[in-house]
């Protein structure tokens, strides 16, 4: 019975240590790597307009690596949060890989810096009866008020909102927006006025 006891300890103990090693070169593997992408010999901005260029010549492995080696190089910083998680987001769809679109998504979504064109970017995936994220419209209108919030004074963001929440049929949400729009003094305040009128008469 003890040699059996010893023989169910001994396999065990082989065991973790062979996932311990495993484990080990899982690590290292993931730690050089990220150490030679963050000693690249580059500076950050460099690197991101390149990443900017081969995106735009149609080249989106280099981008890709370029976008990711400029998050960890440029830190928190949010120029390079935003920009870069909307390239990688912007390539991912492209790549049909939806899931890993909508995660770049709301990473560039909840940086500190934040645009508009973000949402335009990517809203047909939510809002296409065949689009990939139809389901998931709960994490865009979030992240859209989440914008609102930091772009406190832009008109086009509020006005994103509104017309986004007026096609989901959000009729109050949408009237709130358009309101808020004004505001922050939009312009085509007569056009504004009319589509808040027919939310009001439910049209």
């Amino acid at each position: 019975m003890n040699n059996s006891n010893n023989r169910t300890a001994y396999l065990l103990s082989r065991a973790a240590l062979g996932l311990s090693a495993v484990v080990a070169i899982i690590l290292l593997v993931w730690g050089l790597n990220y150490l030679t992408q963050y000693f690249y010999p580059q500076p950050v901005q460099a690197i991101f307009s390149n990443a900017m260029g081969a995106y735009q010549d149609g080249d989106y492995n280099t981008a890709k690596k370029l976008f990711k080696i400029t998050l960890i190089k440029g830190g928190s910083g949010p120029n390079y949060v935003y920009h870069a998680n909307r390239g990688l987001m912007l390539i991912a769809v492209k790549d049909g890989q939806y899931a890993l679109a909508e995660r770049y998504f709301t990473r560039a979504a909840t940086s500190s810096l934040m645009t508009y064109s973000l949402f335009n970017d990517i809203a047909y995936l939510y809002f296409d009866p065949n689009g990939a994220l139809t389901s998931h419209q709960d994490i865009f209108f979030r992240t859209l008020v989440k914008a609102n919030e930091i772009l406190e004074t832009d008109v086009n963001m509020a006005l994103t909102a509104a017309r986004y929440y007026r096609d989901s049929g959000m009729r109050e949400e949408a009237i709130h927006w358009f309101e808020v729009a004004l505001e922050r003094g939009a312009t085509n305040r007569v056009a504004i006025e009319e589509d808040v009128a027919k939310l009001k008469a439910g049209q």
